[in-house]
């Protein structure tokens, strides 16, 4: 008998209300500081990518070109720097601009990376209303 009246008390108790969290906006990612960074990085070190792989590409077309007109000197050259630290056959140019892209391709995702995770994290900005699209159909 006390079973069937706590189950009867159970049954008679109002249902908790749980309030139901508002939609996000689609285009959340325009409201969102961290994410407009996160994706501006991401953008900047490809381009940073695909320009330095050019450059670098250029000034190394050069070098071949160089060492063709003149094998000897080419030879002569390669004698002399030899067990040295010299930027040869490369140009202190050619290892400045590698040290900047690598700097480029390492700290350019990272931070990418690391604006992404605080924008998960982080609310989009108060008052601001995304742009609403219109649904397909």
């Amino acid at each position: 008998m006390a079973k069937k009246k706590a189950a009867k008390k159970i049954a008679k108790r109002p249902a908790k209300r749980v309030p139901k969290k508002a939609a996000k906006p689609r285009a959340a990612i325009l409201t969102n500081f961290w994410a407009k960074l996160s994706v501006l990085l991401v953008v900047l070190a490809l381009g940073f990518a695909v320009l330095g792989s050019k450059l670098i590409g250029e000034q190394h077309r050069d070098r071949i070109n160089y060492a063709e007109a003149d094998a000897a000197r080419w030879s002569r050259e390669f004698a002399a720097t030899a067990g040295k630290r010299d930027p040869w056959p490369f140009t202190s140019g050619i290892e400045r601009l590698a040290s900047y892209l690598r700097d480029a391709k390492t700290w350019l995702p990272l931070s990418a990376g690391v604006s992404f995770v605080i924008a998960l994290f982080a609310r989009s900005r108060p008052g601001v209303a995304a742009p609403v699209s219109a649904a397909p159909g």
